[in-house]
């Protein structure tokens, strides 16, 4: 193909320089093949330039495929994890809620509380952790490493590590 395209190449260089009065003779010589060859190394040349810049382009894409991915997933997470701030905010609200308007004493309150977040609990997989602490408004107990038992994690359930869903939690992060 290569020598088909030379010799094209020559013919057209060799009807320029016919037609402008530049050659005498009617068919094309060494020096239009030369300069065909010439017009060939230069698209050659341009050609691999070509190749190396869509081989980088190519390697580009892909990049941003993955990041775009990589985002995608990222943002996904990141609204479920606002949905479950939400939900977790709109259970203790009502948990407040009840706390503040109820005249129990004390004895239902945990039973009532649970039933609340039971709820929430159904959408969600594993326990829904309210600290006692929390309940009652002293969070910097429920925030502490001691409690009146000795040693605890602040913030999560002893018996399966379930973070409490106060805000108060995320405030003083």
């Amino acid at each position: 193909m290569t020598t088909d395209m030379r010799n094209q190449i020559a013919r057209a260089i060799h009807r320029y320089d016919y037609e402008h009065g530049l050659s005498g003779n009617d068919t094309p010589s060494e020096h239009h093949r030369g300069e065909a060859d010439a017009v060939l190394a230069v698209r050659d040349r341009r050609m691999e330039q070509l190749t190396v810049r869509v081989s980088e382009l190519e390697q580009q894409v892909a990049e941003d495929a993955e990041d775009y991915a990589q985002l995608e997933n990222h943002t996904d997470a990141t609204c479920a994890a606002v949905q479950r701030r939400d939900d977790a905010e709109a259970a203790l609200a009502r948990v407040r809620e009840y706390v503040e308007t109820s005249d129990d004493d004390g004895i239902r309150t945990r039973e009532i509380v649970l039933r609340i977040l039971g709820d929430r609990a159904e959408d969600q997989p594993g326990h829904v952790y309210l600290s006692t602490g929390c309940l009652h408004g002293e969070h910097d107990y429920c925030q502490k490493h001691t409690g009146l038992s000795g040693a605890k994690t602040p913030a999560v359930c002893k018996f399966c590590k379930s973070p409490c869903v106060c805000s108060c939690h995320r405030e003083a992060s």
